[in-house]
């Protein structure tokens, strides 16, 4: 399953913070990979990989992955980042 969590705003001063992502289930020990997308940088190689029971590390990805989504609706507006 893909999905997308659109960040109004930036983050700077709330390091480091947690969003909730209404509808969206995962259990304990499903396997997660976290990516950011930047409006003028498209996606970065860099990801978290992890469960919510043993935690999150940094990783490397392809960075083809799933590049569709970039223009999916919702697209964020009035975007500075």
């Amino acid at each position: 399953m893909l999905t997308r969590r659109v960040l109004l705003h930036a983050h700077v001063d709330e390091q480091p913070f947690t969003r909730s992502m209404g509808g969206l289930k995962v259990q304990p020990g499903e396997r997660v990979i976290i990516r950011a997308h930047m409006n003028d940088a498209g996606y970065g190689s860099t990801v978290m990989r992890g469960t919510v029971a043993d935690g999150f590390s940094q990783g490397e990805f392809d960075v083809k992955f799933a590049e569709d989504l970039q223009t999916q609706r919702p697209l964020p507006s009035n975007c500075a980042f």
